[in-house]
């Protein structure tokens, strides 16, 4: 076991080994997690893994996975003693290369918002259908919380390897009709899907505040999937 602090030539080393030992480059990656500690308290917390056991990386079996991530945005809403409270929230839904949903594992997403930057987590399970969610916080005034929210799907822990997601859009037929409207214009590619939420009771997301919802429909290599919320305040004219 080893301190992975200024030991880029211990890993530099491992990686040798594990390519001299015939694993395919593109599974080099989850070998190292594996023989890693803590891979899921590190996905839970943000935070990276500091040890790494070089044995136990070249007897590892671990493959990575080609996983995307689409997300959505809304704002909870709650009336207590009269006095409204709010609860901003994003659904994160994971997806194979074959397009099914992944029915366990740990997503890891970064929160940004006025206040800073910070992680958390959530687990997928078969029973929640795929999907889980995220609540950057409960504001008991909404008048003095943060206006907009950005939620970066960072990475998901399966198997005890952490994978970083691409891009996935999740749409209606409308919404794909319109899409394909718009490719067919030749308008830029790097546009956005903007859903705006009334103050209403939805049967599936339970009571909503108004805000608005966000999400790039451009894929990079070097994109994470990313959804914003923001509040009508945050709206300018």
């Amino acid at each position: 076991m080893f301190d992975l602090t200024g030991r880029t030539a211990l890993v530099t080393g491992a990686v040798v080994r594990l390519l001299d030992d015939g694993v395919d480059p593109l599974d080099v990656r989850a070998s190292l997690q594996r023989g890693a500690f803590d891979v899921s308290d590190a996905m839970s917390s943000g935070s990276g893994v500091p040890f790494l056991n070089v044995p136990s990386v070249r007897s590892a079996t671990a493959t990575s996975s080609d996983l995307s991530a689409g997300a959505m945005g809304f704002v909870r809403r709650f009336v207590v003693g009269g006095n409204v409270e709010i609860e901003p929230t994003v659904r994160v839904v994971v997806v194979d290369d074959s397009g099914d949903r992944l029915t366990a594992g740990e997503v890891l997403v970064q929160i940004t918002d006025e206040d800073g930057v910070r992680w958390d987590s959530c687990t997928i399970t078969s029973t929640d259908g795929g999907m889980c969610e995220v609540t950057a916080g409960h504001y008991t005034n909404p008048a003095v919380s943060p206006d907009a929210w950005i939620y970066t799907v960072v990475g998901v822990e399966t198997s005890g390897v952490a994978n970083r997601p691409g891009r996935a859009i999740f749409s209606s037929d409308a919404g794909e009709a319109i899409l394909a409207a718009i490719d067919d214009a030749n308008i830029d590619p790097d546009r956005a899907i903007a859903l705006y939420w009334p103050q209403v009771t939805d049967a599936e997301l339970g009571n909503l505040q108004e805000s608005f919802s966000v999400t790039s429909t451009a894929s990079y290599l070097a994109d994470a999937p990313t959804v914003s919320t923001f509040m009508r305040s945050h709206v300018s004219a």
